[in-house]
């Protein structure tokens, strides 16, 4: 489980009374509670719309345009874009890994942008910006309320942010760092195939 350091206590903490710290800890408990349900309905949510990506990309499933093979070039890459994205993001958020809003936001900007400043080329629809508006609205509520449970318990809302912050930061900081990694083996991998080839190929050709 994946939470900023200031949730979990000693950020400009103050003295509070018995009574008074016992209210602040169940109140920020109760919301982390509520955020760790949304987070893995969401993540099984995403799941769901990855598969049926991945779906319409092999075949299984037909698209509103026909086949995946019907699909122009822009639909073709969104389907497969949008089906890695909420894939990844699914399995992220399951596991209450904060990479996974980062990937979670870029489908979801990646979905709204087609629907509305590029809605020419992939036509405006109202559900796929809504669904994807109304649940960035219900996390950064969620996350509001625990700042705001957090710097109740612990008198510094600018350490709160502060610590949120850099913990982001490190996150998108690890997903680029293994994506780079990633795309290196796949270039590696290119390369060993392309010479395999090659040292195999009959003389002469």
């Amino acid at each position: 489980m994946v939470f900023p350091r200031a949730f979990y206590g000693g950020v400009g903490r103050t003295k509070l009374s018995a009574g008074s710290e016992l209210t602040h800890y169940a109140r920020h408990a109760r919301l982390l509670h509520w955020q760790v349900a949304y987070w893995r309905t969401l993540g099984g949510l995403l799941i769901v719309l990855g598969l049926f990506r991945w779906g319409i990309a092999i075949g299984a499933l037909p698209s509103v345009g026909g086949s995946f093979q019907d699909l122009n070039g822009p639909w073709q890459w969104a389907t497969i874009n949008l089906g890695v994205a909420y894939l990844v993001a699914g399995v992220g958020l399951w596991l209450l890994a904060s990479w996974g809003v980062v990937v979670w936001f870029y489908g979801a900007a990646s979905e709204i942008v087609m629907h509305t400043l590029l809605a020419g080329t992939f036509q405006f629809r109202l559900y796929p910006v809504a669904l994807q508006a109304a649940l960035i609205g219900v996390y950064l509520w969620l996350r509001r309320s625990i700042n705001g449970a957090s710097a109740d318990r612990y008198k510094s809302r600018r350490e709160v942010r502060r610590a949120a912050g850099g913990d982001l930061a490190i996150s998108i900081r690890r997903l680029t760092v293994g994506a780079k990694e990633g795309f290196g083996q796949i270039l590696v991998l290119t390369r060993l195939t392309g010479k395999e080839k090659k040292e195999s190929a009959p003389p002469g050709q």
